[in-house]
């Protein structure tokens, strides 16, 4: 699937999204989430097939919602949440990485979701873990000999906006991860600080 399918994919789920929202009579849940916001737009928005994707998962710490496959291992771990209310989260471009023990990531849910996800992606071996209400995606290294705070962790809000669902797209279709496009993306932001932190130091007068 090109990428302007797949952003017409995404922009379709999205719409018929707000129309079941704005009908409801109660509160939706985080069943209706992963239903009717997750799943079409993993499926028919990224190109994940349901023989690649096992639904809650035991692990040691609970039950993982999703993990994502390729040749016999796990690759992404998927950790749902209700769509309301949303993640207080900052709005950065896509590709800017955040600390997650920063202020941008400080709201308690946030944290919350993030060491749980984290929690579970270890206790699976999964080595990426996203965080996701349907409409907002945080993504961040699992196995990492870095504590979880000193991580780093890509946001993705607005997937409507072409900009941001092309940096997602990029990054979470089924081909492109299969091919290595979440490791390539977090060691470019690692390595790029420890060039920085070189540089740093060679500047230092002697």
């Amino acid at each position: 699937m090109d990428l302007d399918e797949a952003y017409e994919q995404c922009r379709g789920v999205l719409a018929k999204w707000a129309g079941v929202a704005s009908a409801a009579k109660k509160p939706l849940t985080e069943a209706d989430t992963r239903a009717k916001l997750i799943d079409p737009i993993f499926r028919d928005a990224l190109g994940w097939t349901e023989e690649s994707i096992v639904r809650e998962e035991p692990n040691a710490e609970g039950f993982a919602d999703y993990t994502l496959w390729s040749d016999n291992r796990r690759i992404l771990l998927i950790e749902a949440k209700r769509a309301a209310p949303r993640f207080d989260l900052p709005d950065v471009p896509p590709n800017k990485p955040l600390l997650v023990g920063g202020a941008s990531l400080a709201a308690a849910p946030v944290q919350g979701a993030i060491r749980q996800a984290a929690g579970y992606g270890a206790a699976l071996g999964c080595p990426y873990v996203l965080v996701t209400n349907g409409s907002q995606f945080l993504v961040v290294a699992s196995l990492d000999n870095r504590a979880l705070p000193e991580r780093q962790a890509l946001v993705f809000s607005q997937l409507d906006a072409k900009r941001t669902f092309r940096a997602f797209f990029e990054l979470f279709e089924a081909s492109r991860v299969r091919g290595g496009s979440i490791s390539e993306r977090f060691l470019s932001f690692y390595e790029a600080k420890r060039t920085y932190v070189a540089l740093q130091y060679l500047q230092q007068p002697d």
